[in-house]
């Protein structure tokens, strides 16, 4: 007499462990070098959001700096270009006026708008520290620029009493 044992079935039915041996092994090396490029991408384009935050901070602050000195376009452009300065921003000689296309980085233009109001300029650049693989250009450039109206003291009360 026979007997009819069932017969077990392993998961993927009856494929042996050494079917797929390397496939993990496989897939990681293909999807090192993608990986590896966007994480390089990351890292550089956090680089320049971080340096463009930092020229626009300066620009507010300059332009800031600049408004209370106008109509006094001088008084207001050395003040501008001084607090440019002390953010990290020292003005190079090349561009005087906007728009501009600077060769030497950082620029600092200081332009009058208005009779109260001031317009300043930086233009700087973004340094590609791992995508240089990726990216063509040695060097990302950033402009950001702040506008700011003095505004005379309003008279408070009533004119009549």
């Amino acid at each position: 007499m026979t007997s009819r044992e069932p017969k077990l079935v392993s998961w993927p039915f009856d494929r042996s462990a050494d079917d797929e041996a390397g496939y993990v092994l496989a897939t990681t090396a293909l999807l090192l070098i993608p990986l590896m490029i966007f994480a390089a991408l990351a890292v550089d384009v956090g680089g320049w959001y971080a340096q463009a935050t930092k020229a626009q901070r300066a620009a507010d602050s300059a332009a800031l700096a600049a408004v209370v000195h106008m109509p006094n376009e001088t008084k207001a452009t050395l003040a501008a270009l001084e607090v440019a300065a002390s953010n990290g921003f020292v003005d190079q000689p090349g561009c005087e006026s906007v728009p501009c296309t600077p060769t030497t980085f950082p620029q600092v233009v200081v332009s009058r708008i208005g009779n109260e109001q001031v317009r300043v300029d930086i233009y700087t650049q973004g340094e590609v520290y791992f995508g240089g693989v990726v990216v063509d250009s040695d060097d990302i450039s950033i402009h950001r620029f702040a506008a700011a109206q003095y505004v005379f003291p309003v008279p408070m009360g009533n004119p009549t009493s």
